[in-house]
């Protein structure tokens, strides 16, 4: 099912007894993003607050908090998501420009005031000041003719001033591109966009077509428009739309931020100036929560795919991998073939990935959605003495609150939890025969419906 914008995806998770609506008038200061933390603690339903204080504009959450909801997102079934984001160029659907969209219906370009035209959400109590969390950003790559765009956390620092926290390897290189020649970076933020374009927007894929990649997930071409002050292409069915410009060699402080990995963030970081903003007449606030369910599960799979693609190019007997990527964990499952492959593995993980800080490699046999299982492994297969490597002085994640200096770097540790070769018998797994399971299976698919 093609979701053309966020209404269309709401209507449907409302009518699909899929989102909780809040009634009460909630403040964009705390209230609102701990309605959606709450909420999201104790169902798995997406939340809108219907009314916010000072604003005629409903706020949502924990969209995409589910991989129910991650897979009608990219017209997928739940146990077919990484394949599906397995995306293939030959698969990308280009991007479709039309001459008009909803998210030209009110064009501001004068007196900007981002405080009056956005409910924009206060999450934790020591931030700096309101922050944008599901803004996606868009730029170009004037040499290349790139057009990319990406999920960043954004501080609203004034009327028209934003602060940004850009690092994916492609946004860093196209700003740092343009600070090189002493230019301003146009920029385009667009926030409240249907749910296929923002999950392209955050899947790791370094200098790929993420239009492309949405026009796959949608499985029809993502219509753009051109942006009023800039030179860029937006969605034409965007809520709201931020154009502006980041401007060349100032840096300022950003942050304090309570950030995905449960800590708060301080970095010097590009100041953008917002000289126009374009919205529908009837919007809909998108946000992430951070370090909640729906961040955790998007940041767990956004790049599993790009990690899989790699490890299976080097290592064709892994099986599957899962990603913890707030705790910088990563669990992989192969089919062992030499008693080496399982560290050789954790030390190219380890190496080439910079927010894995912990890794672990179990067997086949291990169900990678089973804590019990993975526990099981790893307190039962892996002997300390031996399977357990530590790497000093590598480069991790901007996000770990452990790394050192400007390239982040950190200590990190892997763990081989796989069964011994030579003693293969001895760490076979209790079942019932195959053909029994199966037999039982099916037949409780009668009674569950």
């Amino acid at each position: 099912m093609t979701f053309r914008d966020l209404r269309t995806f709401v209507d449907f998770l409302d009518k699909n007894g899929e989102l909780i609506r809040i009634e009460e008038t909630l403040d964009s200061k705390f209230e609102v993003s701990a309605a959606i933390r709450h909420g999201a603690k104790m169902t798995d339903k997406a939340i809108l607050v219907e009314k916010v204080k000072g604003y005629h504009c409903p706020v949502v959450g924990n969209l995409l908090g589910t991989k129910k909801r991650l897979a009608l997102a990219i017209g997928a079934a739940e146990e077919d998501i990484i394949n599906k984001l397995l995306i293939k160029e030959k698969d990308l659907i280009p991007s479709k420009t039309i001459d008009k969209g909803p998210v030209k219906e009110n064009i501001i370009s004068n007196d900007i005031d981002l405080f009056k035209t956005l409910p924009i959400l206060t999450y934790h109590e020591d931030d700096a000041s309101p922050y944008i969390t599901q803004g996606i950003v868009f730029m170009k790559d004037r040499e290349s003719g790139l057009e990319t765009m990406g999920v960043h956390r954004l501080q609203v620092k004034g009327k028209n001033r934003l602060g940004g926290f850009f690092t994916g390897k492609t946004s860093s290189e196209i700003i740092r591109k343009a600070e090189k020649r002493g230019e301003a970076l146009e920029i385009a933020i667009a926030i409240g966009v249907d749910p296929s374009t923002l999950l392209a927007s955050v899947i790791w894929a370094p200098f790929a077509d993420k239009f492309g990649i949405a026009g796959a997930f949608r499985g029809s071409p993502l219509e753009l428009v051109q942006a009023e002050t800039v030179d860029l292409k937006i969605p034409a069915h965007a809520m709201f739309v931020l154009e502006g410009k980041i401007i060349p060699g100032l840096k300022e402080t950003e942050g304090p931020f309570g950030e995905s990995n449960g800590y708060y963030i301080t970095a010097e970081n590009p100041v953008i100036e917002i000289n126009a903003i374009t919205h529908q007449k009837n919007q809909i606030y998108s946000v992430f929560v951070p370090w909640d369910r729906e961040d955790g599960t998007m940041l767990d799979l956004f790049a599993t795919p790009h990690i899989h693609k790699s490890i299976k190019s080097v290592l064709p007997s892994l099986v599957d991998i899962k990603l913890f990527f707030t705790a910088g964990f990563a669990i992989v499952s192969i089919k062992k073939r030499y008693e080496s492959e399982p560290r050789e593995l954790l030390y190219f993980l380890l190496s080439t990935v910079p927010f894995i800080k912990i890794a672990m490699v179990v067997d086949e046999d291990v169900d990678l959605e089973s804590q019990k299982e993975i526990n099981w492994a790893m307190g039962t297969r892996c002997f300390p003495d031996r399977d357990i490597i530590v790497m000093d002085s590598v480069t991790g994640s901007p996000l770990d609150p452990t790394a050192k200096g400007k390239d982040f770097v950190v200590s990190k540790f892997g763990l081989d939890a796989t069964k011994p070769l030579d003693k293969i018998n001895d760490f076979k797994k209790i079942r019932p025969p195959e053909e029994v399971q199966k037999r039982i299976t099916t037949l409780f698919e009668k009674y569950l419906g």
